[in-house]
């Protein structure tokens, strides 16, 4: 009987043990889960504010791009008005000066103190004295811009060196001392150059010295001697054997060989036998920018066309390229900038 009510006081000690811990543990988790839910709705809170703080900025950011762009639109339409203003006013002096000329007796402009015996003028008299007047005004014009015309002569030649150059440069890369040749030698001197040029390429095209060019036993001088001695330099230019030593020394047998062949599109470019067109108003303008263009480019031959639209200055046609320098194509601009400012 001892043993049962032991035993049974023991199960009821343990009993109420594991509730303590079962309590103890669950308040444990209790409160973890707790913490975990705080933090993620504190989260939740921060992140809202920080929608809600990005929300506000983006409609300031919305208000203030409205406010420029009423502030252009505002901006457009007064443009808008003014140059329709100015519009009217010029149409209204236009319609006020026809007015005077129609009101005007038959006077001729060469002398305008002498009247028509009829006081009314018929209309072919009418269109007569406008057309009188469009080509006074427009001998005017052309006047005025022959004195600017060798301006725009030398502007289109400045715009050809500056295209023939970027040629050059392009034909050129990577090796900008193809450049320095023809900056230091004259025509007669870049001929021969590229004559020796030509048949070195030829001769090393039929006869392989890539062990001589490459080896490293040899010194520049003697790789030049070797060469000299197999008949490579046999009746070249003295001043391409001195470059070719320097082409030795600097590099590789396969860029001297892109050497060669960047050599002749530069000289291509700068000997340039394709046909380049002119377009000018007249033989007066011809001969003008003829006398210009010899003195600046004895190398580049010309073929001339006239068109009297042109107004004034010059268009320059060299392969693709184009080179704009006339007035018909200043006053197309110059409208086009007119509208730009209109649309603005």
């Amino acid at each position: 009987m001892e043993n049962v009510i032991q035993t049974i006081t023991i199960y009821t000690i343990f009993v109420i043990g594991f509730l303590h811990i079962l309590r103890f543990s669950l308040q444990k988790i209790e409160m973890v889960f707790t913490k975990a839910f705080s933090a993620l709705s504190q989260d939740d809170s921060v992140e809202k504010e920080h929608l809600l703080a990005k929300i506000e900025q983006q409609g300031s950011t919305i208000s203030s791009e409205k406010r420029k762009n009423q502030e252009i639109k505002r901006k457009s339409v007064q443009k808008e008005k003014l140059f329709l203003t100015q519009i009217e006013e010029l149409l209204a002096k236009n319609r006020k000066y026809t007015r005077e000329l129609e009101r005007r007796p038959n006077v001729s402009f060469d002398r305008p103190n002498e009247a028509a015996p009829n006081s009314e003028i018929a209309p072919q008299v009418k269109k007569r004295l406008l057309r009188d007047y469009k080509e006074r005004f427009m001998q005017e014009v052309v006047t005025a811009s022959r004195q600017k015309e060798s301006a725009l002569f030398i502007d289109a030649m400045t715009a050809f060196d500056k295209l023939v150059y970027a040629e050059k440069i392009r034909s050129a890369l990577p090796y900008r001392i193809i450049l320095r040749l023809f900056e230091i030698y004259g025509e007669s001197e870049l001929h021969q150059f590229a004559k020796s040029f030509q048949k070195f390429h030829k001769r090393i095209l039929q006869t392989d010295i890539r062990q001589i060019y490459q080896s490293s036993y040899l010194s520049p001088e003697q790789k030049i001697r070797v060469m000299n001695d197999n008949g490579l330099l046999k009746g070249l230019d003295e001043e391409f054997i001195q470059f070719l030593f320097y082409m030795v020394l600097n590099f590789s047998y396969k860029e001297m060989k892109h050497i060669y062949q960047n050599y002749m599109q530069v000289y291509k470019v700068h000997f340039y036998s394709e046909e380049i067109r002119v377009i000018v108003t007249d033989q007066e303008a011809i001969e003008k920018f003829h006398a210009i263009w010899q003195e600046r480019y004895p190398n580049y031959s010309v073929n001339y066309e006239v068109k009297k639209e042109l107004i004034s200055g010059v268009i320059i046609y060299y392969g693709t390229r184009v080179i704009d320098r006339s007035y018909q194509e200043l006053i197309r601009h110059s409208a086009e900038k007119i509208e730009m400012e209109v649309m603005l």
